[in-house]
């Protein structure tokens, strides 16, 4: 990631969705909207693409729950960022006049793309620990269905408690989910750049 942030201090940077290059800002918007600004294109699916996939998880687990954290590849929801320096925030005006195109406006660290990343990591292991839960329910049934063909009498084997285990199991892991995608939506009220 190093390159696209700065070492010691935080990066502004502007998240687009485009299906076309001209609906970007061009040098003369940037100028006058942030006035003496300088700043790069970068493309979501170049040198930094790493990056651009931490941040299009985070609005994807957003949307959909922390399942997508297990995909390999995050939808695209970002073609190009703006990595600028100026000292203006940005004004309604631009707000305004880039919605459309506009995912997010940024003010960022290395460390919090990091803290992203183990975010990310944690909503993956509790995806995980959760459909593991999900086995074990399945593996009373197989239970029952052992105790049978084996002609044996083991009641916690063919009359387990359901209701225990539909205490235990059908919600196993569901606040857990709900506080991570909570965290998610902190950290990016963090570093939103107003």
């Amino acid at each position: 990631m190093s390159g696209l942030l700065n070492k010691n201090t935080s990066t502004k940077l502007i998240f687009f969705a485009v299906d076309d290059d001209s609906f970007l800002p061009t040098k003369n918007d940037m100028q006058h909207h942030f006035p003496g600004c300088s700043f790069n294109v970068y493309k979501s699916w170049g040198h930094f693409k790493d990056c651009f996939e931490l941040i299009e998880t985070l609005f994807e687990i957003k949307k959909e729950g922390i399942s997508v954290a297990k995909k390999y590849r995050p939808e695209k929801t970002i073609t190009h960022a703006y990595r600028i320096d100026t000292d203006h925030k940005p004004n309604d005006f631009f707000l305004l006049k880039f919605n459309t195109s506009l995912v997010g406006l940024f003010d960022i660290t290395e460390d919090h793309l990091m803290e992203l990343s183990k975010l990310i990591k944690y909503c993956s292991a509790q995806c995980e620990l959760m459909e593991e839960m999900k086995d074990v329910v399945s593996k009373f049934e197989t239970g029952k269905k052992a105790i049978s063909l084996l002609n044996v009498d083991d009641k916690t084997m063919s009359n387990p408690n359901q209701r225990y285990i539909n205490t235990l199991f059908n919600n196993y892991g569901q606040k857990a989910a709900k506080d991570l995608v909570k965290k998610l939506i902190k950290w990016q009220e963090k570093i939103e750049w107003r």
